[in-house]
C-alpha cells in the first residue's frame, strides 16, 4: 500500500514531501485497489479463497489491514465479486 511504502521510505530518511509528491503522481485510489487485489490473489483470500473457508473473512480483512490497506478497502476486496476484481486487475 502507499501508506506502507511511505512509512518504509521515511524510516530510511527520505523526505516526506518527496514521498508524498511521488505517490501523488499516479491515481492513488485505483493503485491502492489494484495492490490490495494483488495481495488478496497472492494470499488466496477474498474472491480467490477456497469455498470451504467462508468463515475466515475477518482474518482475511486483517491480512490486508496488516499490509497497510484501509479497513474499508480490505472489506470491499474480500467481499467483492470475483469478476469485478478480475476486471480491476486487467485495467
Amino acid at each position: 500500500s502507499a501508506r506502507r511504502i511511505g512509512a518504509a521510505l521515511a524510516a530510511k530518511g527520505v523526505d516526506r514531501t518527496l514521498v508524498a509528491q511521488a505517490l501523488a503522481a499516479e491515481d492513488r485510489h485505483v493503485a491502492e485497489e489494484r495492490a490490495a487485489a494483488r495481495l488478496a490473489q497472492r494470499r488466496r483470500i477474498g474472491p480467490w479463497r477456497r469455498t470451504d473457508r467462508q468463515n475466515d473473512i475477518d482474518k482475511e480483512i486483517a491480512i490486508l489491514a496488516r499490509g497497510g490497506f484501509a479497513i474499508t478497502l480490505a472489506r470491499r476486496i474480500v467481499c467483492a465479486d470475483p469478476d469485478e476484481i478480475r476486471a480491476l486487475l486487467e485495467m
